[in-house]
Protein backbone atom coordinates (compact mmCIF):
# COMPACT_ATOMS: atom_id res chain seq x y z
CA UNK A 1 0.00 0.00 0.00
CA UNK A 2 1.46 3.39 -0.59
CA UNK A 3 3.21 5.04 2.33
CA UNK A 4 1.31 8.46 1.70
CA UNK A 5 -2.28 6.39 2.48
CA UNK A 6 -0.77 4.62 5.30
CA UNK A 7 0.08 7.42 6.78
CA UNK A 8 -3.66 8.52 6.78
CA UNK A 9 -4.35 5.69 9.53
CA UNK A 10 -1.24 6.22 11.38
CA UNK A 11 -2.16 5.80 15.16
CA UNK A 12 -4.74 3.40 14.76
CA UNK A 13 -4.82 0.39 16.53
CA UNK A 14 -8.09 -0.38 14.32
CA UNK A 15 -9.57 0.37 11.33
CA UNK A 16 -12.95 -0.54 10.11
CA UNK A 17 -14.66 -0.15 6.66
CA UNK A 18 -18.08 0.13 5.55
CA UNK A 19 -19.85 -0.99 2.44
CA UNK A 20 -23.44 0.23 2.57
CA UNK A 21 -25.74 -0.42 -0.41
CA UNK A 22 -27.77 -2.32 -2.63
CA UNK A 23 -28.26 -5.70 -3.82
CA UNK A 24 -24.37 -5.56 -5.79
CA UNK A 25 -22.88 -4.50 -3.01
CA UNK A 26 -24.37 -7.46 -0.57
CA UNK A 27 -23.23 -10.03 -3.66
CA UNK A 28 -26.33 -10.93 -5.50
CA UNK A 29 -25.73 -13.00 -8.38
CA UNK A 30 -22.21 -14.30 -7.25
CA UNK A 31 -21.59 -17.89 -7.02
CA UNK A 32 -20.66 -17.06 -3.21
CA UNK A 33 -20.15 -14.59 -0.91
CA UNK A 34 -16.48 -14.39 -1.54
CA UNK A 35 -16.93 -13.12 -4.76
CA UNK A 36 -18.79 -9.87 -4.60
CA UNK A 37 -16.80 -7.01 -4.99
CA UNK A 38 -17.42 -5.49 -1.53
CA UNK A 39 -16.02 -8.63 0.32
CA UNK A 40 -12.64 -8.83 -2.68
CA UNK A 41 -12.31 -5.64 -1.30
CA UNK A 42 -12.27 -5.75 2.00
CA UNK A 43 -9.79 -8.96 1.79
CA UNK A 44 -7.38 -7.18 -0.27
CA UNK A 45 -7.59 -4.10 1.86
CA UNK A 46 -7.14 -6.26 5.21
CA UNK A 47 -4.20 -7.83 3.40
CA UNK A 48 -2.60 -4.34 2.83
CA UNK A 49 -3.36 -3.06 6.56
CA UNK A 50 -3.32 -6.28 7.97
CA UNK A 51 -5.45 -8.61 9.07
CA UNK A 52 -5.71 -7.89 12.47
CA UNK A 53 -5.93 -4.52 12.07
CA UNK A 54 -8.65 -4.35 9.94
CA UNK A 55 -12.37 -5.13 9.64
CA UNK A 56 -15.06 -4.67 6.70
CA UNK A 57 -18.41 -5.38 6.79
CA UNK A 58 -21.12 -5.25 4.30
CA UNK A 59 -23.93 -3.96 4.71
CA UNK A 60 -25.53 -4.09 1.71
CA UNK A 61 -28.90 -4.87 1.46
CA UNK A 62 -31.13 -5.83 -1.94
CA UNK A 63 -33.48 -3.44 -3.45
CA UNK A 64 -32.55 -0.35 -0.36
CA UNK A 65 -32.15 2.78 -2.13
CA UNK A 66 -30.44 6.14 -0.13
CA UNK A 67 -33.60 6.74 1.70
CA UNK A 68 -33.53 3.57 3.08
CA UNK A 69 -29.29 4.00 3.98
CA UNK A 70 -30.31 6.99 5.74
CA UNK A 71 -32.71 5.35 7.92
CA UNK A 72 -30.27 2.57 8.75
CA UNK A 73 -27.33 4.79 9.14
CA UNK A 74 -27.26 4.61 12.70
CA UNK A 75 -27.19 0.55 12.93
CA UNK A 76 -25.60 -0.25 9.98
CA UNK A 77 -23.00 2.40 9.75
CA UNK A 78 -22.59 4.17 13.06
CA UNK A 79 -22.56 1.10 15.17
CA UNK A 80 -19.38 0.24 13.49
CA UNK A 81 -17.23 3.12 14.07
CA UNK A 82 -16.12 3.31 10.62
CA UNK A 83 -13.24 5.03 9.37
CA UNK A 84 -14.01 4.53 5.72
CA UNK A 85 -17.45 4.04 4.04
CA UNK A 86 -18.25 2.96 0.57
CA UNK A 87 -21.49 4.23 -0.89
CA UNK A 88 -23.48 2.24 -3.52
CA UNK A 89 -26.80 3.22 -4.04
CA UNK A 90 -26.83 4.67 -7.71
CA UNK A 91 -28.85 1.85 -9.14
CA UNK A 92 -31.63 1.17 -6.58
CA UNK A 93 -32.25 5.16 -6.92
CA UNK A 94 -32.81 4.93 -10.49
CA UNK A 95 -32.30 8.28 -11.24
CA UNK A 96 -34.44 10.23 -9.21
CA UNK A 97 -33.47 12.78 -7.31
CA UNK A 98 -32.08 11.53 -3.53
CA UNK A 99 -29.78 14.63 -2.70
CA UNK A 100 -31.14 15.06 0.69
CA UNK A 101 -30.63 11.47 1.78
CA UNK A 102 -26.99 11.70 0.23
CA UNK A 103 -26.35 14.38 1.80
CA UNK A 104 -28.13 13.23 5.53
CA UNK A 105 -25.55 9.93 5.39
CA UNK A 106 -22.60 12.44 4.29
CA UNK A 107 -23.20 14.92 6.78
CA UNK A 108 -24.23 12.22 9.26
CA UNK A 109 -20.44 10.48 8.84
CA UNK A 110 -18.96 14.09 9.40
CA UNK A 111 -20.37 14.50 12.51
CA UNK A 112 -19.04 11.11 13.37
CA UNK A 113 -15.77 11.37 15.81
CA UNK A 114 -14.05 8.73 13.47
CA UNK A 115 -14.02 11.22 10.46
CA UNK A 116 -14.37 8.75 8.19
CA UNK A 117 -12.88 8.63 4.38
CA UNK A 118 -16.51 8.94 2.14
CA UNK A 119 -16.07 7.11 -1.32
CA UNK A 120 -18.77 6.86 -3.64
CA UNK A 121 -19.60 3.61 -5.77
CA UNK A 122 -21.69 3.62 -9.02
CA UNK A 123 -22.67 0.27 -10.70
CA UNK A 124 -24.54 0.05 -13.61
CA UNK A 125 -27.31 -1.77 -15.98
CA UNK A 126 -26.52 -3.90 -18.69
CA UNK A 127 -26.71 -0.97 -21.20
CA UNK A 128 -24.97 1.51 -18.91
CA UNK A 129 -27.51 4.13 -18.08
CA UNK A 130 -27.50 4.33 -14.73
CA UNK A 131 -27.76 7.70 -13.39
CA UNK A 132 -25.49 9.33 -11.56
CA UNK A 133 -25.91 13.23 -11.98
CA UNK A 134 -27.42 13.99 -8.45
CA UNK A 135 -24.26 11.62 -6.71
CA UNK A 136 -22.03 13.67 -9.19
CA UNK A 137 -23.33 17.09 -7.74
CA UNK A 138 -23.46 15.66 -3.79
CA UNK A 139 -19.67 14.32 -4.25
CA UNK A 140 -18.53 17.67 -6.09
CA UNK A 141 -20.20 20.01 -3.42
CA UNK A 142 -18.16 17.87 -0.38
CA UNK A 143 -15.09 17.05 -2.48
CA UNK A 144 -15.82 13.05 -1.94
CA UNK A 145 -14.11 10.94 -4.80
CA UNK A 146 -16.11 8.60 -7.43
CA UNK A 147 -15.24 5.44 -8.20
CA UNK A 148 -17.24 4.57 -11.53
CA UNK A 149 -17.39 0.64 -11.60
CA UNK A 150 -19.95 1.53 -14.82
CA UNK A 151 -17.02 2.53 -16.33
CA UNK A 152 -14.76 0.77 -15.62
CA UNK A 153 -16.93 -2.32 -16.93
CA UNK A 154 -17.91 -0.59 -20.01
CA UNK A 155 -14.49 0.30 -21.19
CA UNK A 156 -13.12 -3.88 -20.19
CA UNK A 157 -16.10 -5.13 -22.46
CA UNK A 158 -16.00 -1.93 -25.67
CA UNK A 159 -19.25 -1.10 -24.41
CA UNK A 160 -20.72 -4.10 -25.33
CA UNK A 161 -24.00 -5.32 -23.55
CA UNK A 162 -22.72 -6.37 -20.20
CA UNK A 163 -25.29 -9.09 -19.79
CA UNK A 164 -25.40 -10.03 -23.16
CA UNK A 165 -20.71 -10.55 -22.91
CA UNK A 166 -21.39 -12.80 -19.29
CA UNK A 167 -20.50 -10.14 -17.05
CA UNK A 168 -24.30 -9.66 -15.73
CA UNK A 169 -26.98 -12.00 -14.74
CA UNK A 170 -29.94 -9.79 -15.11
CA UNK A 171 -30.34 -6.35 -16.13
CA UNK A 172 -28.07 -5.27 -13.02
CA UNK A 173 -26.47 -7.89 -10.77
CA UNK A 174 -23.09 -9.08 -11.74
CA UNK A 175 -21.34 -12.28 -12.62
CA UNK A 176 -18.02 -13.43 -10.84
CA UNK A 177 -17.25 -12.32 -14.21
CA UNK A 178 -18.91 -8.89 -13.67
CA UNK A 179 -18.14 -8.82 -9.73
CA UNK A 180 -14.30 -9.62 -10.92
CA UNK A 181 -14.17 -6.69 -12.87
CA UNK A 182 -15.84 -4.25 -10.07
CA UNK A 183 -12.86 -5.76 -7.83
CA UNK A 184 -9.84 -5.02 -10.48
CA UNK A 185 -11.03 -1.08 -10.43
CA UNK A 186 -11.65 -0.86 -7.04
CA UNK A 187 -8.49 -2.16 -5.79
CA UNK A 188 -6.74 0.24 -8.76
CA UNK A 189 -8.81 3.71 -7.59
CA UNK A 190 -7.92 2.56 -3.75
CA UNK A 191 -4.09 2.31 -4.12
CA UNK A 192 -3.97 6.06 -4.89
CA UNK A 193 -3.98 8.92 -2.10
CA UNK A 194 -6.51 10.57 -3.63
CA UNK A 195 -9.61 8.57 -3.12
CA UNK A 196 -8.91 8.39 0.17
CA UNK A 197 -11.01 12.05 1.60
CA UNK A 198 -12.95 13.24 3.91
CA UNK A 199 -16.05 15.50 3.27
CA UNK A 200 -15.72 19.09 3.01
CA UNK A 201 -17.27 20.99 6.07
CA UNK A 202 -19.73 23.31 4.02
CA UNK A 203 -23.14 24.60 4.80
CA UNK A 204 -26.05 21.98 3.43
CA UNK A 205 -26.24 21.57 0.13
CA UNK A 206 -30.31 21.05 0.37
CA UNK A 207 -32.02 22.83 2.63
CA UNK A 208 -34.32 19.63 3.68
CA UNK A 209 -31.31 17.68 4.43
CA UNK A 210 -31.55 16.22 8.26
CA UNK A 211 -30.19 13.09 9.64
CA UNK A 212 -32.40 10.19 11.58
CA UNK A 213 -31.42 8.65 14.55
CA UNK A 214 -34.25 5.47 14.81
CA UNK A 215 -34.19 1.91 16.06
CA UNK A 216 -35.24 -1.14 14.49
CA UNK A 217 -37.77 -3.49 16.35
CA UNK A 218 -38.63 -6.74 15.64
CA UNK A 219 -42.23 -7.18 15.17
CA UNK A 220 -41.95 -10.30 16.72
CA UNK A 221 -41.33 -8.76 20.28
CA UNK A 222 -44.28 -6.39 20.15
CA UNK A 223 -47.94 -6.93 21.98
CA UNK A 224 -50.22 -8.53 19.16
CA UNK A 225 -52.64 -10.34 18.54
CA UNK A 226 -53.39 -14.25 18.65
CA UNK A 227 -53.53 -14.61 14.66
CA UNK A 228 -50.13 -13.66 13.92
CA UNK A 229 -47.66 -16.40 13.08
CA UNK A 230 -43.48 -16.72 13.09
CA UNK A 231 -41.12 -17.73 10.42
CA UNK A 232 -37.73 -17.87 9.80
CA UNK A 233 -35.50 -17.58 6.40
CA UNK A 234 -32.34 -19.11 6.93
CA UNK A 235 -30.74 -17.89 3.91
CA UNK A 236 -30.87 -14.39 5.11
CA UNK A 237 -31.51 -15.08 8.94
CA UNK A 238 -34.49 -13.45 8.78
CA UNK A 239 -37.87 -14.01 11.38
CA UNK A 240 -40.61 -12.40 10.03
CA UNK A 241 -44.00 -11.95 11.34
CA UNK A 242 -47.16 -13.29 9.03
CA UNK A 243 -50.45 -11.72 9.76
CA UNK A 244 -54.03 -12.03 8.19
CA UNK A 245 -56.85 -9.53 7.94
CA UNK A 246 -58.04 -8.42 11.56
CA UNK A 247 -54.57 -9.00 13.00
CA UNK A 248 -52.99 -6.01 14.94
CA UNK A 249 -49.82 -4.89 16.78
CA UNK A 250 -49.30 -2.43 18.88
CA UNK A 251 -46.23 -0.30 20.68
CA UNK A 252 -45.15 3.47 21.81
CA UNK A 253 -42.00 5.08 21.25
CA UNK A 254 -40.56 8.25 21.79
CA UNK A 255 -39.87 11.16 18.58
CA UNK A 256 -41.30 12.10 15.10
CA UNK A 257 -40.05 9.50 12.66
CA UNK A 258 -41.64 5.70 12.21
CA UNK A 259 -41.80 3.07 9.44
CA UNK A 260 -42.86 -0.13 9.00
CA UNK A 261 -40.50 -2.46 7.46
CA UNK A 262 -42.25 -5.33 5.51
CA UNK A 263 -41.63 -8.32 3.00
CA UNK A 264 -42.31 -7.84 -0.76
CA UNK A 265 -45.16 -10.09 -2.16
CA UNK A 266 -47.65 -10.89 -4.61
CA UNK A 267 -50.43 -12.22 -2.37
CA UNK A 268 -49.65 -9.64 -0.16
CA UNK A 269 -52.31 -7.63 2.23
CA UNK A 270 -52.35 -3.80 3.29
CA UNK A 271 -52.33 -2.49 6.91
CA UNK A 272 -53.20 0.80 7.91
CA UNK A 273 -51.32 2.70 10.59
CA UNK A 274 -52.77 4.61 13.85
CA UNK A 275 -51.11 6.99 15.77
CA UNK A 276 -52.69 8.07 19.28
CA UNK A 277 -55.83 6.78 18.35
CA UNK A 278 -55.91 8.75 14.61
CA UNK A 279 -55.70 6.69 11.29
CA UNK A 280 -52.34 8.41 9.59
CA UNK A 281 -51.71 6.45 6.49
CA UNK A 282 -51.20 2.49 5.59
CA UNK A 283 -49.28 0.29 4.05
CA UNK A 284 -49.19 -2.08 1.19
CA UNK A 285 -45.89 -4.25 0.18
CA UNK A 286 -47.07 -5.44 -3.06
CA UNK A 287 -44.88 -7.01 -5.26
CA UNK A 288 -45.92 -8.57 -8.71
CA UNK A 289 -44.29 -11.76 -7.65
CA UNK A 290 -45.71 -14.18 -4.42
CA UNK A 291 -42.22 -15.92 -4.13
CA UNK A 292 -40.28 -12.59 -3.13
CA UNK A 293 -41.19 -12.67 0.80
CA UNK A 294 -37.33 -11.92 1.82
CA UNK A 295 -37.41 -8.82 -0.21
CA UNK A 296 -37.56 -6.03 2.27
CA UNK A 297 -39.26 -2.90 1.78
CA UNK A 298 -39.87 0.12 3.57
CA UNK A 299 -43.49 -0.07 3.67
CA UNK A 300 -44.97 2.72 5.67
CA UNK A 301 -42.93 5.89 6.07
CA UNK A 302 -42.88 9.03 7.98
CA UNK A 303 -40.81 11.59 9.42
CA UNK A 304 -43.59 14.48 9.90
CA UNK A 305 -45.31 13.74 13.72
CA UNK A 306 -44.93 16.06 16.26
CA UNK A 307 -42.03 15.30 18.31
CA UNK A 308 -43.17 13.63 21.71
CA UNK A 309 -44.85 10.19 22.70
CA UNK A 310 -47.03 8.08 20.80
CA UNK A 311 -49.06 4.94 20.30
CA UNK A 312 -49.50 3.34 17.81
CA UNK A 313 -51.17 0.63 16.35
CA UNK A 314 -51.19 -1.28 12.97
CA UNK A 315 -53.76 -3.20 11.98
CA UNK A 316 -53.89 -5.87 8.83
CA UNK A 317 -56.79 -5.10 6.40
CA UNK A 318 -57.25 -6.71 2.75
CA UNK A 319 -56.11 -4.19 -0.16
CA UNK A 320 -58.16 -2.03 -1.84
CA UNK A 321 -57.31 -3.73 -5.10
CA UNK A 322 -59.69 -6.17 -5.56
CA UNK A 323 -57.30 -8.06 -8.15
CA UNK A 324 -55.08 -8.75 -5.42
CA UNK A 325 -55.74 -11.63 -3.35
CA UNK A 326 -54.70 -10.25 -0.05
CA UNK A 327 -53.70 -13.47 1.54
CA UNK A 328 -51.44 -12.68 4.57
CA UNK A 329 -48.97 -9.91 5.36
CA UNK A 330 -45.29 -10.07 6.63
CA UNK A 331 -43.44 -8.16 8.71
CA UNK A 332 -39.66 -8.05 9.42
CA UNK A 333 -39.28 -4.85 11.74
CA UNK A 334 -40.49 -1.65 13.05
CA UNK A 335 -38.55 1.67 12.75
CA UNK A 336 -39.05 4.64 15.18
CA UNK A 337 -37.12 7.78 16.41
CA UNK A 338 -36.20 11.21 15.72
CA UNK A 339 -35.15 13.41 12.79
CA UNK A 340 -32.35 16.07 13.60
CA UNK A 341 -30.77 19.10 11.83
CA UNK A 342 -27.03 18.35 10.94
Amino acid sequence: MNSEILQKFSGKDKINAVFLGGSITQGCGASEQSKCFANMTGEWLKTEFGNDRLNYYNMGIGGTPSKYGLIRFKRDVVSYNPHMVFIEFAVNDKGEDTRQYVEGLVRGLQSLPTKPYVVFLYTTDEEYTTETKYFNEVAEYYGIPEISLKDALKKHLGGANAREAGCLMDSVHPTDKGYAVYFEEMKRCLSLPEYYKRPQSKEKLIPETVSLSVDFTPAATLEKSDGWCEFYIESNDRKWMLGFPGDWFEFEFDGDVLAVEGGLHGNTCAFDVYVDGELIGYGEPWFNDEFITNQLALSFLTADLADSHHKVRVVVRKSDKPERKSKHLCIYNVIAGKKFDI
